[in-house]
């Protein structure tokens, strides 16, 4: 065991991944893009800006956010007159560096005005690499520009160049798809969508492109207007394509500790610190989340200074649907340690949901008749807890379930419901 190991193992952090062996490929011209592209002029405009003010650019966010896209997109169309792009991709490889390490040399000293991209920079572990970036951002004679496509925060000193202002950066929410880019992606692939189906796709990919792509591949050529409900079916973990793209892409190049902490939380949409603690056991859950949003864009905080986290709902949904078919009871017990957190941080529906997904029906019944049916009749969260329990199926049994079943059909308006319950 190296000494790196026993600190991991002494103080709790996250395992990082062993630096890969890399290839980077000879300097070539973009990538020529063989699908239909949305032209995001906003973003197009943000990354001309970027280049001609700052010298370095960073484009980071997950796989599938639109990264390459962009960049091939504004590569062939958009850099400024009498400058040369170099595109440089880093692969998988039994070779090193010096490919890289050459062009960035090479690139400080060369007098023409040059932008270098650099796909999968997430694949650029040798720490020489960043001293070089380095090196070209303070030297204020360099005429090169060097643009990061990379789905991992950069191992680069981001908070000073961000107060001398030498970077810019295009993250995850700036990628995100809108309403229109996602209807224009529609349109686009020959999807006769309905009405609201460009809405539902961005609230249930996040806006984000790889997810919203998935589902105009799987309906183009659609021959009548396609409803809400048939595309919001392309995005469950039950659709393989979907499925498959999270996999390769997302899970698979998770450490082991990344995937089984990740799959021990997924009962839950929005997770602090003390919530990933009580949820794993661990006493270093906020450590944990920090981590993990720094290395993973799939994992983000809620707001820049908020202590909650929000895994990707695609990417949770696929990780929940793993963990239920290799270890259902492990998701009960987890349903279940939720509902306690929740019930005594006062998230009354949320601690009735988790009760309902861990199938507790005595637990239900207990929590809303004995303790909360007034709150349930006349409270705020009275309507969601009333539609947690309309998911209880008809033969659950419990002492006083089908009174708590009645009352939540009277707060939904459903009163033969109610009257068939009592």
């Amino acid at each position: 065991m190296t000494r790196a190991d026993c600190a991991e193992r002494r103080t709790g952090t996250i395992p990082r991944q062993r630096a890969a062996r890399v290839v980077a490929t000879a300097p070539c011209t973009p990538p020529r893009l063989q699908f239909p592209v949305v032209r995001r002029t906003r973003l197009l405009d943000r990354l001309s800006e970027s280049v001609r003010t700052v010298p370095l650019t960073v484009v980071w966010a997950p796989a599938g956010a639109g990264k390459t896209t962009l960049a091939a997109t504004w590569a062939a169309h958009h850099p400024p007159t009498a400058v040369h792009v170099t595109w440089l991709r880093v692969d998988d490889g039994d070779s090193g560096l010096a490919a890289v390490r050459a062009r960035l040399t090479h690139a400080r000293h060369d007098p023409a005005a040059t932008v270098l991209v650099v796909d999968n920079a997430e694949r650029l572990t040798d720490p020489l690499v960043p001293q070089l970036i380095d090196d070209l951002v303070r030297d204020e004679s360099c005429r090169c520009r060097v643009v990061l496509l990379s789905r991992v925060e950069p191992p680069l000193p981001l908070h000073r160049y961000r107060l001398d202002g030498s970077v810019a950066e295009l993250g995850y929410d700036d990628l995100a798809f809108d309403e229109r880019e996602a209807a224009d992606l529609l349109r686009l692939h020959d999807v006769p969508a309905s009405s609201g189906s460009a809405r539902m796709l961005v609230e249930r990919t996040a806006g984000w492109a790889a997810g919203i792509r998935i589902a105009a591949l799987t309906l183009q050529h659609a021959a009548e207007p396609v409803p809400v409900e048939e595309v919001e079916a392309c995005l469950t973990p039950a659709h393989n394509l979907m499925a498959d793209y999270l996999v390769a892409e997302v899970v698979q190049p998770m450490t082991a500790f990344e995937r089984r902490l990740l799959r021990s939380t997924c009962v839950y949409a929005d997770l602090d610190g003390a919530l990933v603690d009580e949820l794993t056991g661990r006493d270093d859950g906020r450590h944990v989340l920090l981590e993990l949003a720094r290395r993973h864009a799939f994992v983000r905080r809620v707001g820049p200074a908020s202590e909650t986290f929000r895994v990707h709902p695609l990417l949770r949904q696929v990780l929940y649907a793993e963990a239920v078919h290799d270890a259902p009871e492990a998701v009960l017990a987890a349903h279940r340690r939720a509902a306690r957190w929740c019930l005594a941080h006062g998230r009354f529906a949320r601690a009735v949901h988790h009760h309902v997904q861990a199938r507790d029906w005595a637990q239900v019944s207990e929590l809303v008749v004995e303790r909360r049916l007034g709150e349930l009749l006349v409270g705020s969260e009275g309507a969601d807890v009333a539609a947690q329990l309309s998911r209880i199926p008809d033969d659950a049994d419990a002492p006083r379930l089908d009174l708590a079943r009645a009352a939540a059909a009277l707060v939904l308006g459903e009163t033969g419901r109610a009257r068939t319950h009592l």
